[in-house]
């Protein structure tokens, strides 16, 4: 890893000073900042065996390994593939963290540690779980056990049980500047317009890939604009085409940041601000739309991808302002 964020780092030092350490870690800004990096720091802190991410003892190389029996993944498919980690004999191909996964951590923490000291649990992106999943996760974090730490990462505080990060310790990372994260995705090949959206959206916590963005967005553009026109039959074929072309959390994503940028014009916000000012023309079409009701319907599809609610049937609420049950 090349830097420490200085917020974390300062954190870490004072409960190790204290040997106060927290048992639950919610880690928190944008993933192209480094924060799956800053967890994994987290892990080789505690493992290490001179209490210092030495990055050089046995314990730390076998963190960098995935290899230490005292350090627990939990996190979906797509995402161990995404971050080059371990994957799971017979695990599901969906952006899904199941009760299962999580109850299989949970009779790990049953044992004491192998080594004698702590456990770490790294859960990545746990707004990924289902409602079984979460609910197992928090009756986990009342009684946690001793020498135990969990780690939470995730770039969308908002789609996680409020009653889970209210058992967390909350870090949360600073953020670079939407130049520096656009440079990034330059150096990666990315075309300027292009790597100015990607970053606004790093930044916001609606990530995904210059791919998908480029995919998803003149289907969740055309889907608004049969919304605010009424076309129905053409808002139907859009969210049936979204439903085959992308994830449902890549498509809420996109729609999201886009939601946002209407409700920022909406409030007279600067234009430089908004995330896709390369599409403005597009938006102040659908300045008309009710953003903000839409936009409250929106905050609770997590919730409802949890339930197995269908992506068309999310969209067609959230074009509807109705509430998703």
């Amino acid at each position: 890893m090349d830097t420490i964020d200085s917020q974390l780092l300062r954190v870490v030092d004072g409960w190790q000073r204290r040997q106060a350490w927290p048992h639950a870690v919610l880690l928190t800004g944008s993933e192209r900042s480094g924060i799956f990096d800053q967890a994994f720091y987290l892990a080789r802190r505690l493992l290490c065996e001179t209490e210092n991410a030495c990055g050089v003892c046995s314990s730390c190389q076998r963190v960098h390994r995935m290899s230490h029996i005292d350090l627990h993944l939990l996190a979906s498919t797509p995402t161990l593939k995404q971050l080059d980690l371990p994957l799971v004999d017979g695990a599901n191909e969906r952006h899904l963290i199941r009760k299962e996964e999580v109850l299989e951590c949970c009779r790990a923490l049953s044992l004491k540690a192998h080594e004698g000291g702590w456990r770490v649990i790294l859960c990545l992106r746990p707004e990924e779980m289902n409602k079984e999943a979460a609910n197992t996760l928090l009756k986990t974090l009342e009684e946690p056990g001793d020498h135990c730490l969990f780690v939470l990462v995730t770039s969308e505080p908002k789609a996680l049980l409020k009653t889970i990060i209210s058992r967390c310790q909350h870090v949360k990372l600073k953020p670079q500047s939407r130049e520096d994260l656009s440079q990034v995705w330059i150096q990666e090949g990315c075309e300027r317009s292009k790597s100015e959206v990607l970053a606004a959206m790093d930044l916001r916590g609606f990530g995904v890939t210059p791919e998908t963005l480029s995919e998803l967005r003149p289907l969740v553009l055309g889907w608004l604009t049969a919304v605010h026109e009424r076309h129905r039959v053409q808002e139907l074929e859009l969210a049936e085409g979204l439903n085959r072309q992308g994830t449902p959390e890549a498509v809420l994503r996109v729609l999201r940041s886009l939601l946002s940028d209407l409700l920022a014009l909406n409030a007279g916000c600067p234009e430089v601000e908004l995330t896709h000012r390369d599409r403005l023309d597009d938006l102040r079409r659908m300045t008309g739309l009710d953003s903000l009701t839409m936009a409250g319907v929106l905050d609770t599809s997590a919730g409802a991808l949890r339930r197995n609610v269908s992506l068309i049937s999310i969209l067609t609420a959230i074009a509807r302002g109705a509430q998703l049950t």
